[in-house]
């Protein structure tokens, strides 16, 4: 016995020094699995707290061409889904539609305020009129964590706010909304009751002087940030239904200073008239101004960091940053430019293309607020070139639509801390290496840091690395990863005909409780590259996973493994003669590996050496 135990300890020790040495040589590799097909449009994606990593939620934006769509619980093991509420009752036409949800920090947490609460963006027909955005607040109580129903349509628990277009245009309505999953994290704490929300300015191709993203008094084209935790600021507006964080940088500002300097709005100047204007009171619900169409945001989960994708007009798509904690009551809020500069340039109309905001104080004074520029930005209406060698294809292509992604922290190690985005309309994905400890002050006001790119005339911004990962030709880095383990079928067609396989409209990004990293493709065509095909056919939307590879255990692992088995079963085995035990390798498929122990009652048994010969393990 004590022989049988030096030759396990040994193989055990054998085995742990193999699987290092093949750890350290291997890279880490992944792949893209298609993890759900034949959805409805899907807008978003997102993972309860606390629930299982089998279990998450999807939106679908339609339910038909012309009714809003529903959030569906979705379970990656059996690939069932079921639906969790239904808003066919409202219609959409464009951009319009069921665009995101968030779940409470506290969903899981049975007694606390924000148990079983689901946040819901929506913007719908108003007919004829300018469209509603809204946000609402519901409760999964009903039967198997569904939202209950009254007359067919699921119950409003609160309107958390609710506004319309400023125009009858049916497009930068509300955007993202969702919890910062960087603040704390202790239930009851107030700051998980922060809610974000991004509305769109709701004025694409008007004069910059009725334009809203930089006005004080106007909730369009803004990020806020509301508490949901129960209190009400407005007692006396019932569309608008929440408390204001005394962390916000107005509320912040002014406990900061004295009576006489109150922010209380801003003034803007035009190219022509009006001339200089001022817009207040000041709205203590915001966060960030200046941003057109942010649809897609995030915060860095490990450090808070803020990105978005702002979605150009006529010159720049935009990739913008904030570091996290950007408040100390020392600073208006942030504005990031919009109309007065479209990325790194001059807006079109009525602009004068300042790089400041000037907020009025209550005593006369004013605060002057430089603009941020994006970190990253691409040329809305000419040629660009691409980040590396084997881009050709996007060389050729003008930017469209900007969709902010997600830094990635799920188990993928090269993929640590990269920032990925997507432009939707013509299907490129990319990731981006930035220094989040670049000096804002480097990349703010007349800091541009434009550069051209390779093969290209026009200057934008390009601090930090970009590489494409993924574009419309099915042999880019992602097309190329892509795999359905419940539908074998599902592989490129012959010569690429089939351009409904792999990405196509990728209208968002998401992540679950791991840090997993998701890919929501609406449902359009690889190639589909216009305007007038951002909505493909219902029931052709995809959600795809980054999935990390584990290598599989090498044929002398398995060996040893099983030699190991064979002396456990056999405790008498060395005195009785030789085991033989067969497996199957997966380095080998359909063929067997043979372990063999020989033995025998002598002076060497207190020595075993361990020796291979034409595929036959021998302990000697």
């Amino acid at each position: 016995m004590h022989l049988q135990s030096q030759v396990i300890c040994k193989l055990l020790a054998a085995i742990s020094l193999i699987a290092l040495l093949e750890t350290l040589a291997a890279a880490q590799s992944y792949r893209l699995e298609r993890i759900a097909s034949g959805l409805a449009q899907p807008t978003y994606l997102a993972q309860a707290p606390g629930d299982p990593g089998n279990i998450l939620y999807y939106s679908t934006r339609v339910t038909t061409g012309n009714t809003m769509g529903s959030i569906w619980r979705y379970d990656t093991d059996t690939r069932v889904s079921t639906e969790v509420m239904n808003l066919d009752h409202r219609g959409v036409t464009l951009d319009l539609g069921l665009l995101g949800f968030a779940f409470h920090p506290d969903f899981n947490t049975p007694g606390a305020p924000g148990y079983q609460k689901l946040y819901v963006s929506t913007a719908s027909d108003n007919g004829g009129s300018p469209p509603i955005n809204r946000v609402e607040e519901y409760v999964t109580s009903g039967p198997g964590g569904t939202v209950p129903t009254m007359g067919g349509n699921p119950i409003v628990n609160r309107l958390v706010l609710q506004y319309n277009n400023i125009i009858n245009q049916d497009n930068h309505t509300i955007d993202w909304i969702g919890f910062n999953p960087a603040e704390p994290a202790q239930p009851g704490d107030s700051h998980r009751n922060h809610l974000y929300i991004v509305t769109g300015d709701g004025t694409n191709g008007q004069a910059a002087q009725n334009r809203p993203e930089q006005k004080a008094n106007a909730i369009l084209g803004k990020l806020l940030r509301v508490d949901v935790g129960g209190g009400d600021a407005f007692p006396g507006d019932a569309l608008k239904n929440y408390a204001i964080p005394p962390t916000n940088p107005i509320p912040l500002w002014n406990s900061t200073h004295d009576a006489n300097n109150q922010i209380v709005g801003t003034t803007i100047t035009y190219n022509a008239a009006p001339g200089t204007v001022s817009y207040g009171p000041a709205l203590a619900e915001i966060y960030f101004t200046g941003l057109r169409n942010t649809f897609g945001m995030s915060f860095d989960r490990q450090t808070g960091d803020w990105y978005g994708g702002d979605v150009g007009e006529n010159f720049r798509e935009e990739v913008n940053f904030m570091k996290a904690n950007t408040y100390d009551g020392s600073q208006p809020p942030r504005d990031f430019g919009y109309p007065q500069r479209e990325g790194t340039r001059t807006g079109a109309g009525n602009n004068i293309g300042a790089t400041t905001l000037e907020w009025d104080l209550s005593g006369g004074g004013n605060a002057i607020s430089t603009s941020v520029n994006p970190i990253r930005e691409g040329n809305h209406s000419s040629l660009n070139s691409g980040s590396t060698a084997d881009d050709a294809e996007i060389r050729n292509t003008s930017r469209s639509a900007y969709i902010g992604g997600y830094v990635y922290r799920g188990p993928i190690e090269e993929l640590q801390g990269k920032y990925f985005y997507t432009d939707f309309v013509h299907g490129n994905v990319f990731s981006l290496d930035f220094d989040r400890d670049t000096d804002l002050a480097s990349y703010s006001g007349t800091n541009f840091n434009q550069a051209a790119e390779p093969g290209g005339a026009t200057l934008v911004a390009s601090l930090g690395t970009r590489t494409v990962v993924a574009n419309r030709n099915v042999d880019s880095l992602w097309q190329s990863l892509i795999v359905d383990t419940s539908d074998p079928s599902y592989v490129p067609s012959p010569g690429d005909t089939d351009k409904q396989f792999g990405i196509g409209r990728v209208v968002n990004f998401a992540e679950d409780n791991a840090g997993n990293l998701y890919i929501i493709d609406l449902g359009g065509n690889r190639g589909d590259s216009n305007f007038g095909q951002d909505y493909g056919a219902i029931g052709r939307g995809e959600i795809f996973r980054l999935t990390r590879l584990v290598p599989e255990p090498t044929a002398a692992i398995l060996a040893l493994l099983a030699l190991c088995g064979c002396l456990m079963r056999r405790r008498r085995s060395l005195l009785a003669g030789s085991i033989n035990c067969r497996f199957d390798s997966p380095q080998r498929p359909g063929r067997n590996l043979r372990a063999r122990v020989s033995s025998a009652v002598n002076a060497n048994l207190h020595r075993p050496r361990l020796s291979s010969r034409h595929g036959i393990l021998r302990i000697n």
